[in-house]
């Protein structure tokens, strides 16, 4: 990923965006429609959680969480950062970037999987403040590097509700990168 230069950086900082958000969710926050379709804000943290779990998984051998389940509990906050928690660890083992890892998608690389992750902590950043009114505290800089590397790894089977993601919408070429990066990702900003 030469765009994004250190793979494990770029992941880091997309995730300190979404920790920092993650910190002002109220319970009362968890019912409130999100910018996908088929999740509330609940289920959007939900399949972060998984998605780190998963890779964590994946990287250690341990065994896959359930996907079908709610992965949160009583404390959502809590859950999320264990799960970042438990993923940065796995990715900074000696050799992982390198790996050919398997997911319950498909099989990828420590390294593509480490940026898939960073886009959607970030991507999913964005649904959470726009979800709670929030401000996502996503920069521009870090908004381009997700939309250029969106733009060279999104495939067709990942515009899917279950996904997460839609059909790209028209944003103005002049638009901010975040609004730009929404709308690739199927988004109205």
């Amino acid at each position: 990923m030469d765009a994004v230069g250190d793979v494990l950086a770029f992941r880091e900082r997309s995730n300190a965006a979404a920790r920092r958000l993650m910190a002002q969710v109220a319970p009362e926050d968890l019912a409130k429609s999100t910018p996908c379709a088929e999740w509330d804000v609940r289920a959007l943290i939900n399949h972060l959680v998984l998605l780190s779990r998963s890779a964590a998984a994946s990287i250690t051998g341990g065994e896959q969480p359930d996907w079908s389940t709610d992965q949160l509990g009583d404390d959502p906050g809590q859950a999320f950062e264990a799960a970042l928690e438990a993923a940065e660890s796995a990715f900074r083992q000696p050799g992982v970037l390198d790996r050919t890892l398997v997911m319950p998608w498909g099989e990828w690389t420590g390294r593509e999987l480490a940026s898939m992750g960073a886009m959607d902590s970030v991507i999913h950043t964005w649904d959470l403040a726009r979800a709670t009114g929030h401000p996502a505290g996503l920069d521009a800089d870090l908004c381009e590097t997700v939309l250029a590397l969106g733009q060279q790894m999104m495939t067709p089977e990942f515009r899917t509700p279950e996904m997460g993601f839609g059909p790209e919408l028209p944003v103005p070429a002049a638009a901010p990168a975040c609004d730009r990066l929404a709308g690739f990702f199927g988004r109205r900003p």
